[in-house]
């Protein structure tokens, strides 16, 4: 009889049971319910807009420096910007036909106002430019600055000199003007990026510069371009066996001429990546 008294009590107080259960589930739903409401009226945060920039080859006189000079100081600058995830470059090739279009010579020192009209048809915020000349020993670079917001300013920078060594010291300087004139906000990561950005990987001011004409025949994408740039890329190599972003650069477009026509670069890229 106690067994079955305990057995009648547990039946009568299991709709109970039910009923708190349901009623804990009721509360837990509506609690859910409300919270994906207010979710739902909270807008997804939206990543930071990219600023897009463009970098144009530097223009001036090459005695005494190797022929192309004016690649090293933009692809330094270039090179920094790929880095930045809170900036869109805009590619040689789309700065090329940009160019064409326009009438416009890159291996001529612009006036404002064609730089101003080459910016605005690359739909970019900013567009980089600059010159150099050589005195003995040292280089000066002066960049200039093309805004396009409003009106569109042109700020010319100040002439920065150093020993011709030193070939990343001015471009680093512009790259930092550059980003205060553009108004581009660098979060803690691309800022630990940029400082890192500006190490040459070789001393070889040769080197360094066989590179930066190829880097720039790379960014033109087609498979005659990156045949130029393999055989400036090895010769960058010629002059210093360890530079390391070359040597990648030249993987790339090894892998690139491998898709197009030669198949056997793929592997002359992995050894060069493997390197």
């Amino acid at each position: 009889m106690r067994t079955q008294g305990n057995f009648a009590s547990q039946r009568r107080g299991a709709p109970a049971l039910h009923v708190f259960c349901r009623g804990v589930l009721m509360a837990l739903g509506a609690a859910w319910l409300l919270a994906g409401v207010a979710l739902a009226g909270q807008a997804t945060p939206a990543a930071p807009a990219k600023t897009r920039v463009a970098v144009i080859p530097f223009t001036g006189a090459a005695e005494g420096l190797p022929e192309g000079y004016g690649a090293v100081p933009s692809q330094a600058i270039r090179y920094a910007l790929q880095r930045m995830r809170s900036v869109r470059l805009a590619d040689s090739a789309e700065i090329v036909p940009a160019a064409s279009r326009l009438g416009l010579s890159l291996g001529t020192e612009l006036p404002d106002e064609a730089l101003l009209r080459l910016a605005r048809d690359l739909q970019v915020r900013g567009l980089i430019a600059g010159t150099y000349r050589a005195e003995g020993d040292t280089v000066t670079i002066r960049a200039r600055l093309v805004d396009t917001e409003g009106q569109g300013t042109i700020v010319p920078g100040e002439p920065i000199a150093a020993p011709a060594g030193e070939f990343l010291a001015a471009p680093a300087r512009i790259a930092t003007a550059a980003f205060q004139q553009f108004q581009v906000t660098l979060p803690e990561w691309d800022q630990r990026r940029l400082e890192s950005a500006f190490t040459p990987g070789t001393a070889s001011l040769e080197a360094y510069t066989l590179y930066a004409r190829g880097a720039w025949e790379q960014g033109l994408g087609d498979p005659d371009a990156h045949g130029r740039a393999v055989a400036l890329f090895m010769k960058a190599l010629e002059a210093d066996q360890g530079f390391a972003p070359c040597r990648v650069a030249l993987g790339v477009s090894l892998y690139a001429t491998s898709m197009a026509s030669n198949p056997s670069n793929r592997w002359k890229a992995a050894q060069e990546f493997r390197k």
